[in-house]
């Protein structure tokens, strides 16, 4: 078990990050997962066939939703679906920017237009919705704002293959300004599942600056950083930290674990992201 207050060997951490990447290609639906693990003994076979379930269950959640919602109604949601990697890959200063509304469904670009579709695909458990603020008092609700926000898919497996992004590039981990939006997706659906669903989650934006994550604990809210490479210099989370003096402030990258007490940010690998909460 690893600890915030030990140093954590470079061995450990390459064999962690190897897994890793190989949860980004796969993701955490069962069947994708079956076929990967049953094909380890040839590794190239096992991505393909993870990578083929994947694409099933993608076509047959478009057939569900054509079933039950019309065919007009069905259209919308599946593009709201399909268009959030590109929505995610609206960076800002690398990080995902907010939804944007226009161009998702021809003729519709207001959120009062897209709202229906986001909700049902929200309501079926398919994508996670995280509210930006730009102000931070408790209660974080009481300061959000219906129509600004992010959207997530619930399992970055899905992610991955709605972004017809070849795994072979997320083994390599090169894949461009795709590489911060999925790590960000990848961030929030472990917090999700850590905290069972029981909490929802914020983003910070002001001007430039934007914090990906709001963690809520007893010391106030704690801005989570999301930085898909090594270089741990954030213009974003001095910004906040100079704004809002949080006690204590958290980077998610792809270095191994760095604890100094008398430095109020803990940098710990991206992996380790489920167990943050319980560590605050």
């Amino acid at each position: 078990e690893t600890s915030l207050i030990s140093p954590q060997s470079n061995i450990a951490h390459e064999r962690f990050w190897n897994i890793f990447k190989d949860y980004l290609i796969t993701g955490g639906m069962p069947k994708v997962v079956d076929e990967f693990v049953q094909n380890l003994d040839n590794p190239a076979k096992a991505y393909e066939k993870a990578v083929l379930e994947q694409e099933e269950i993608v076509n047959a959640y478009y057939i569900d939703i054509g079933k039950h919602c019309g065919k007009e109604n069905s259209m919308h949601i599946r593009r709201v679906l399909e268009n959030i990697p590109e929505q995610l890959a609206r960076s800002i200063d690398g990080n995902a920017g907010r939804y944007r509304f226009k161009g998702v469904i021809p003729r519709k670009d207001q959120y009062s237009e897209l709202v229906g579709s986001i909700d049902w695909l929200e309501a079926a458990g398919l994508v996670h919705r995280v509210q930006i603020l730009d102000h931070i008092s408790q209660p974080l609700p009481a300061y959000s704002k219906e129509n600004i926000f992010k959207l997530y898919v619930f399992d970055i497996g899905i992610l991955r293959a709605l972004s017809r992004l070849d795994y072979k590039n997320i083994l390599e981990y090169d894949f461009g300004s795709y590489k911060g939006y999925i790590a960000e997706n990848f961030v929030l659906q472990e917090l999700i599942y850590a905290a069972a669903g029981r909490e929802k989650f914020f983003a910070w934006n002001q001007n430039t600056a934007e914090i990906e994550f709001l963690l809520n604990s007893c010391k106030g809210a704690i801005p989570l950083e999301v930085k898909s490479g090594g270089n741990l210099k954030s213009k974003s989370l001095y910004a906040y930290a100079k704004r809002y003096q949080p006690q204590q402030m958290i980077i998610l990258s792809s270095q191994p674990m760095s604890v100094n007490p008398s430095n109020p940010a803990i940098k710990c690998p991206l992996y380790l992201a489920s167990r943050l909460k319980e560590w605050l």
